[in-house]
């Protein structure tokens, strides 16, 4: 799905970034398989941070060629096994359980739509505003979140459907900050210069 872009008179134009991760790996403290040392938890996450590179997503995307994929004028296709089914998912097995993923992968036999969906993807990059309070702190929000994520999300969802105006939404806002909403953005705000500091 692609988000919405937000563009005002005379401003660039903005789009809602995610929050960059998704899910989280924990390495054990306790038990038979714990990490002993600080030498083995440095091996560790060096491993994981390789499997974030370029490089090694295009081999866990891909594999080897002549094992898992072949080139024909220029194209890679990833190979099928007797039954149908992709070799490079049989021989990745359950590590793609802890494999990083990125938000898409281009392929050389892609669709001329996913192309044209890649490239609308880069073209937004570049408007993405992050979410500074990933990470923060409120109590209000703590508290209240249940109650003010709601009114927030259906105003979105209604604004992109047309069911409101722009103005209705803004409405929306001026409700969520009445409700407890200014004081989780002056609660994060604090957190924030705190953490700067």
């Amino acid at each position: 799905m692609l988000a919405p872009i937000t563009v005002e008179k005379e401003a660039e134009p903005r789009i809602c970034a995610t929050s960059g991760y998704n899910g989280l790996v924990m390495f054990p403290k306790f038990g038979d398989n714990t990490i002993k040392d600080e030498a083995t938890l440095r091996r560790v996450l060096a491993f994981m941070d390789a499997l974030c590179t370029s490089e090694y997503q295009d081999f866990i995307n891909f594999g080897l060629e002549g094992v898992h994929y072949e080139v024909a004028d220029g194209v890679r296709t990833l190979l099928t096994s007797e039954s149908g089914n992709k070799v490079l998912d049989a021989a990745r097995g359950d590590i793609g359980q802890i494999l990083p993923f990125a938000a898409y992968i281009r392929r050389d036999d892609d669709s001329d739509m996913l192309r044209d969906l890649y490239d609308q993807i880069e073209a937004r990059e570049a408007w993405a505003v992050l979410d500074d309070s990933v990470g923060l702190k409120s109590a209000t929000y703590n508290e209240l979140s249940s109650e003010l994520d709601p009114l927030m999300m259906d105003a979105a969802v209604n604004f992109v459907t047309g069911a409101i105006t722009e103005d209705d939404y803004r409405a929306a806002f001026q409700d969520w900050l009445a409700f407890g909403g200014q004081d989780v953005l002056d609660e994060f705000t604090s957190a924030y210069e705190t953490y700067k500091k």
